[in-house]
């Protein structure tokens, strides 16, 4: 059970609010309080809200009516909601369970009784929260073998087949241009693969996590020469301007997997003749921000919330109609939430994307 989980009290009593506050920040929790019931909603889409507690004798809406409402909002129609009302009779119990309430408590109640069933629905949305995760991951895993291994290794495939039976056939420049495309093809099977292992192993918890002082001009300097060849290809300049001795603590495998998928992915959405440039900034909070700006394709900004998403399954073409699965920011966004670290976006479509890191430079 999490003892930071956010719960929002509803009831147009102050002392109500005052008395029941006070006893959930004894037991650890993060505490709202609203006596305005027309308030709620708008506040429930505004902030991540675990568990309400709701008030069913309230003027203007009242509880069962709220309630209502919730449900019929798609993005917090999940809250779990505990009636708290004085109504005693089986035709308001009925009621409470009927309009989406996941428990019912009597007034007065006594507060051992509250916290139990608080603490039961905590877990319980905890619960709920990582079977949809489970089952997200389990289908992002079938897809990746069902689509994303089985079209580029039948590509493979095929493309050796034409290749070793009529291999004298063809001229020189169509050799090549088979080998071309098989190195193209192998070598983004290969980066998918690797990022199917690391993130199947944070899956399992089977990942080492070794965090470290390290210079992070030299883990740049390291993937943008691995890099180079695929930018190449479109002519992308690739360059960075980290600083000598830039220290970063944090897991340098994790970090440098993070930060070779998000230059991959600006190879992949910039357009030939394009930039791309990796900086950093030193804060005041012994934190550096790390860049990776491009002057590409940019994002849709509806669709940048779904880019860490594993749920989403969110993943387009590149501009060469590269194919990606979406992996890799899944594994970014994983790898730098294991580090205590921020990742953000910036973008504007057919101007550019940043993604910005942010780790810590200290033991903390």
């Amino acid at each position: 059970m999490n003892n930071k989980a956010k719960i929002l009290i509803v009831d147009d009593l102050p002392k109500n609010l005052m008395m029941l506050g006070a006893y959930l920040k004894a037991e650890g929790f993060d505490v709202d309080i609203i006596d305005d019931s027309e308030k709620v909603i708008e506040h429930l889409e505004n902030h991540n809200i675990d568990l309400l507690l709701l008030d069913v004798m309230m003027p203007k809406i009242n509880g069962f009516e709220l309630c209502t409402m919730i449900k019929d909002k798609d993005n917090i129609k999940d809250i779990p909601i505990i009636f708290l009302t004085a109504l005693t009779d089986s035709e308001n119990i009925i009621k409470a369970f009927e309009v989406g309430g996941v428990d019912y408590l009597k007034k007065p109640f006594q507060i051992t009784e509250l916290m139990a069933r608080v603490k039961t629905q905590i877990d319980n949305k905890k619960y709920r929260e990582r079977l949809e995760h489970l089952n997200a991951t389990k289908d992002k895993f079938f897809s990746i073998l069902a689509h994303d291994l089985k079209n580029p290794i039948s590509s493979i495939k095929s493309s050796v087949d034409i290749m070793s039976r009529d291999y004298h056939e063809f001229t020189d420049i169509e050799r090549m241009s088979y080998l071309e495309s098989l190195k193209d093809t192998t070598e983004n099977v290969f980066d998918l693969l690797q990022n199917l292992l690391a993130w199947s192993r944070t899956q399992t918890n089977r990942i080492e996590f070794n965090p470290e002082i390290f210079d992070l001009r030299l883990v740049v300097e390291n993937i943008t020469s691995l890099l180079f060849q695929q930018a190449n290809l479109k002519s992308i300049t690739l360059e960075h301007s980290i600083d000598d001795e830039t220290e970063v603590f944090a897991d340098v495998n994790m970090i440098a997997t993070v930060i070779r998928n998000l230059i991959s992915n600006s190879i992949k959405f910039t357009p030939e003749r394009g930039k791309i440039k990796i900086y950093s900034q030193n804060n005041e909070d012994d934190s550096i921000s790390i860049y990776v700006e491009d002057n590409g394709v940019g994002i849709d900004e509806n669709k940048i919330p779904k880019l860490f998403s594993i749920a989403s399954n969110y993943s387009t073409l590149g501009t060469n109609s590269e194919k990606g699965t979406g992996l890799g920011l899944i594994l970014c966004k994983e790898f730098i939430d294991k580090n205590d670290g921020t990742i953000q976006v910036t973008s504007q479509e057919n101007k550019g994307t940043t993604f910005i890191l942010n780790l810590p430079t200290k033991i903390m």
